[in-house]
C-alpha cells in the first residue's frame, strides 16, 4: 500500500535577506491509500478531480495556486510545516 497525496502549492514570502526571497509551500489537501499497482491510475483520477482548483500563476505578483499530486510512503509526507531558513 502507498499514499497518493494532493497538495496545493502557493508562493510564500521567506524574508528580507538578499533583497527578499520566496519559497513554494506545499499545503496538504487530500490523500488516498491504495495498492502500489493502482497508484498511477489513482494519481490520474485525482488530477481530474482537483485540476479545477488551479488558478492564476504562483510566480506572478497576483499569485495563484497550483496542484501537485505525489506518490509517497506517508500521508502528507511533503507538506510544508515551517518556513525554510535562509542560508
Amino acid at each position: 500500500m502507498i499514499y497518493v497525496n494532493v497538495y496545493s502549492v502557493t508562493r510564500e514570502y521567506g524574508g528580507p535577506e538578499e533583497g527578499g526571497w520566496w519559497y513554494n509551500a506545499l499545503n496538504f489537501e487530500h490523500s488516498e491509500w491504495v495498492p502500489i499497482e493502482e497508484a498511477e491510475q489513482t494519481k490520474k483520477d485525482l488530477w481530474e478531480e482537483f485540476k479545477g482548483a488551479e488558478r492564476g500563476d504562483i510566480y506572478s505578483v497576483r499569485g495563484g495556486v497550483e496542484i501537485v499530486i505525489l506518490i509517497e510512503e506517508r500521508r502528507a509526507q511533503s507538506e510544508t510545516k515551517e518556513k525554510p531558513v535562509w542560508s
